[in-house]
This record gives structure tokens, C-alpha cells and sequence, in this order.
């Protein structure tokens, strides 16, 4: 009965997580021109729908949790962290919140980054190493993260956040970061498939806020000063 409730959690965070990709993806196509910050971000939703897609279809590691070691897995979630990393970036890089100083700085931890995920891709061709990049990368997006509030706050008061786009998606990043950095740091440490599902349950969850709040953001008025 618990091995049925736990699978039942499993799968509903799971397809909580690849409805909300899928919706995130159509509404942000259809509201891309509305708020240039987020006129790229349904490229994001897309990236992960089509790399839970790859997994269902191929493999059935997303809902069953059978572990597989395969090439075409491994391929498609390197993809997706090209592809998430890039998208979260060029955003910050496009909002108006942060300065035009910081826009500068970010350029270095963009390339330092890269540099090393591909020497982790190149020397680690196994899913379970490459999953423990995500701790790194959890890293580096948060250095964005924390220049956008700190460059928020420090302002006069003259937004509306609750209808400001940019604040909903960094909001929703920022949750998601604080609830799976903890896991991704001790993820090596985790051998257990049921704590190894667990971590797979708290990522689904957090990914649904992420599109929650992307979904949130798309649907905010074009920007008001007040």
C-alpha cells in the first residue's frame, strides 16, 4: 500500500510537472510578443516537455522509475541544460530590472559555466553524473537571481510586482531553486531507489512552479508604473 502511494505521488508530480510544461509552452507561443523579457522563455517550457517526452516514450523512467543507462536519456537532458541555462540567462540579460553594469558581469559566469559543464559532459557520459550538474547550475543561476532582487529592492518603489512578469519568473526560479539546491548538493549521497524517487518527486514539483509562475507572468498586463 505504500509502495502504490508513493508510485501514485510519482507519477501525479510528474504529470503535474508535463501538463504545465506543455501549457506554458502554448501560452507563452501565443503571448511571446506581449513581454520582451519572456519572449523567448516558451523555447524553455518546450525543452522540457519534448526531454520528458523523450523519457516516457522511450524509456518510461519518468513515470515507472526504472533506471536507464541510456545514450539518447543522457543526450536529452544535456540538451535541456544547454537550453534551460541559456534561456534563464538571456532573460535576465533582457529584463530592464538589472543595470546595464551587472549585464556585463553576467557574460563571465555564462562562459564560466559552460566551460564547465562541457568538461563534466566530456569526461562523465553517464545520466547519474550528469544529474549532478544541476547543483552547479542551480549555482550559477542564482547569481542572476540575487542581482535582480537586490537591484529591485534597491529602487524607488514605482512597479506594480504583482503585475510586473519579470518578478513572477524570477520568483518562480528562485523557489524552485531554494527547494532542490539542498538535494542536488547531496545527491551523490543518495543510493536508494526510493530516495533517489523522492529527489525525482521534489524536482517535478519544483519544475511545476517554475511553469506555474512562467504561466503567471505570460498572463500579466503589459507593464504599469504606479
Amino acid at each position: 500500500m505504500n509502495l502504490f502511494k508513493h508510485d501514485y505521488i510519482y507519477i501525479s508530480t510528474n504529470l503535474l510537472m508535463y501538463i504545465l510544461s506543455f501549457v506554458a509552452f502554448i501560452i507563452g507561443l501565443k503571448y511571446k510578443k506581449k513581454h520582451q523579457e519572456l519572449s523567448h522563455l516558451y523555447l524553455y517550457a518546450l525543452a522540457s516537455f519534448l526531454q520528458n517526452t523523450i523519457s516516457i516514450i522511450f524509456f518510461g523512467n519518468s513515470f515507472l522509475r526504472i533506471n536507464f543507462n541510456s545514450k539518447i536519456d543522457y543526450i536529452s537532458i544535456a540538451v535541456f541544460i544547454i537550453v534551460e541555462f541559456f534561456s534563464i540567462y538571456f532573460f535576465f540579460l533582457k529584463t530592464k530590472i538589472i543595470t546595464d553594469f551587472t549585464k556585463k558581469i553576467l557574460p563571465i559566469f555564462f562562459i564560466g559555466f559552460f566551460c564547465f559543464y562541457f568538461a563534466q559532459v566530456i569526461t562523465n557520459n553517464s545520466i547519474e553524473k550528469i544529474e549532478t550538474v544541476y547543483f552547479y547550475e542551480s549555482c550559477f543561476i542564482l547569481i542572476p537571481c540575487f542581482f535582480y532582487l537586490f537591484q529591485l529592492f534597491i529602487k524607488p518603489p514605482t512597479l506594480n510586482l504583482l503585475n510586473e512578469p519579470s518578478f513572477w519568473f524570477n520568483a518562480g526560479i528562485l523557489i524552485y531553486l531554494t527547494l532542490t539546491l539542498p538535494v542536488f548538493f547531496m545527491i551523490e549521497h543518495f543510493n536508494s531507489k526510493s530516495l533517489k524517487g523522492v529527489i525525482n518527486e521534489i524536482n517535478f514539483i519544483g519544475y511545476g512552479i517554475v511553469f506555474s509562475f512562467l504561466i503567471k507572468a505570460y498572463s500579466c498586463k503589459p507593464k504599469t508604473m504606479i
